[in-house]
């Protein structure tokens, strides 16, 4: 490392510490990553190009006041330079620090007031922020300034995506795959908004499509195996990661889906082989720890995913979402002291994250302080007003301490946000269950549907509230649509091996339960279901 330093310090090639910087950082190294430019700087104290790497290594590490703090002296440096600048929205976007992002946009298009990037980062940031007319029109302004431009039209979509609108969505996608139809990543773009509009087959014809467009990019195989894990269908996604890692065998991202796979399949042995070799080409990478984390939990073994996830915070001692992943670990294991201190780190790290006040609630809850987690929640809606995710997880928490009016408050506030989210009407269903009230409670999922229509986990939820109505009939058709929607899915087995265990068809129950159980055969409560129907077959 020496050497190469000494290479480095050449005042006259700051460019060359860049790139040998930036490749560190590909591997996964921040700490040599770090020392490069470091060094180089001590040469080039000023140099833009440096300060914008130290920027990024801080992000890596979770440091995202120093983050800004080197980003902004890369723009004193060079205030010209709209990459530094779009870095810094990108920075606070983060951050989830969306009035920062506005402003931080809003300089940057003070400067260049007809740069499409700009105006789609505006879009982005608008949406975001919940001010979906905003979005719209600086998304149509973007496309305004580059009307041939396909990234514009990505934009737009994302727009749309972000309101709930699929359809419109994927009519602005399709535009951008007009404009650039040699593109894979445009057509696995559309591939991914036509499967969550419910086009299954669409989708896969799609990704197909892209994979004959160019057959050696491991990114395109990649995208069908993730579908083939959204279809639950683990052996189709095997053989596409299969062909992925052939043609990318040290692609973080694909041997990342290999663990994952092995690991939902039950074979821990070849999961841990995967993640053995992530490990050697990244042994310094916090997300190596955190996938191998990830593994741990799958079989429930706390303590070993406690110390992956304390080893990858050694690494990145900042990163509020390892903090998070670290309390709720502690929380599982009953170190409450330990989960509430590693949340309030979190959202000390990143106050505008969500996810930060959702785990404090959590723990909140597992420890039984109900009003400890409104406060959390509380705290959460305070500093983020417009996040219905907040809104939602508060109405869940104030049902639990018996707040039923202000429980509806909170829920129809998230839908009046975002009327097009299909997740609001999940919720009201949920309470009107809870309330026995099932006219309003199908009366709001048929909602969901009509925006979700291709939403399995809603499709069995209207089976279970038609069969608490009596509908016997109209149940099961609703958890069969499920079943040919997702085949591979074992919940939607196991729903059916209950409807018809209701109506007293043991042989139809006992042949969709032994579906459920080849798909999922290590699910315990899978097992008791097969067990159970076979006790009622042998006592008929």
């Amino acid at each position: 490392m020496a050497d190469i330093l000494e290479t480095l310090a050449d005042p006259t090639r700051p460019q060359d510490a860049v790139r040998a910087a930036r490749e560190r950082l590909r591997q996964g190294d921040l700490d040599d990553a770090e020392r490069v430019v470091r060094f180089a700087l001590d040469f080039n104290p000023a140099d833009p190009g440096l300060l914008h790497v130290r920027a990024d290594i801080a992000a890596w590490r979770g440091q995202y006041d120093a983050a800004v703090a080197w980003l902004e002296k890369a723009i004193e440096a060079k205030p010209g330079d709209l990459g530094l600048r779009h870095r810094m929205i990108q920075l606070y976007q983060e951050q989830n620090n969306l009035a920062a992002a506005a402003e931080a946009a809003a300089q940057a298009l003070a400067i260049a007031p007809d740069d499409a990037g700009l105006l789609r980062r505006m879009s982005e940031v608008a949406a975001r922020r919940g001010d979906m007319a905003g979005a719209l029109e600086w998304a149509q302004r973007a496309i305004e300034a580059a009307p041939d431009h396909p990234v514009s039209y990505f934009n737009l979509g994302l727009v749309h995506q972000i309101n709930g609108d699929w359809a419109a969505a994927v009519a602005a996608q399709r535009q951008a795959h007009e404009r650039a139809p040699a593109d894979a990543g445009h057509v696995r773009r559309l591939s991914e908004l036509v499967f969550h509009q419910g086009d299954t087959a669409r989708a896969f014809e799609l990704a197909d499509s892209a994979i004959a467009m160019q057959p050696d990019q491991a990114a395109n195989h990649l995208h069908r195996a993730r579908l083939s894990i959204m279809q639950s269908d683990l052996a189709a996604a095997e053989t596409s990661l299969r062909e992925a890692f052939a043609l990318a065998p040290e692609d973080f991202q694909v041997l990342r889906n290999m663990v994952d796979v092995a690991t939902r399949r039950g074979e821990t042995e070849q999961a841990l082989d995967h993640h053995r070799r992530i490990e050697s080409l990244r042994p310094r990478d916090p997300a190596a720890c955190d996938v191998l984390a990830s593994l741990y939990l799958h079989n429930r073994d706390l303590p070993a995913a406690r110390q992956a996830l304390e080893r990858a915070l050694e690494l990145t001692p900042d990163d509020a979402r390892l903090m998070r992943r670290l309390s709720d670990v502690a929380s599982q294991q009953g170190d409450s002291a330990a989960a509430l201190s590693w949340a309030e780190r979190a959202i000390a790290g990143r106050p505008h994250d969500p996810h930060g006040y959702n785990q404090l609630a959590q723990v909140c809850l597992r420890s039984g302080d109900v009003n400890g987690a409104v406060a959390a929640m509380a705290r959460g809606v305070e500093q983020l007003p417009n996040d219905t995710f907040l809104m939602l997880r508060l109405s869940d928490i104030l049902w639990q301490r018996d707040e039923i009016a202000v429980a509806f408050d909170w829920a129809n506030h998230a839908v009046a946000t975002r009327p097009l989210d299909p997740g609001g009407y999940n919720h009201l269903h949920t309470l009107y269950l809870r309330c026995g009230d099932l006219p309003q409670a199908e009366a709001v999922l048929h909602k969901a549907l009509d925006l979700a229509p291709a939403d399995t986990g809603l499709m069995r939820r209207m089976s279970e509230c038609l069969a608490r109505r009596g509908d016997h009939a109209a149940a099961l058709a609703w958890a069969e649509k499920a079943v040919a929607r997702r085949p591979h899915e074992m919940a939607g087995h196991k729903l059916l091996a209950e409807l018809h265990l209701q109506g007293g068809d043991l042989a139809a129950a006992e042949a969709a339960a032994h579906r459920a159980a080849a798909l999922a055969p290590a699910d315990r409560a899978v097992r008791r279901c097969v067990d159970y129907i076979a006790l009622r077959r042998a006592a008929a």
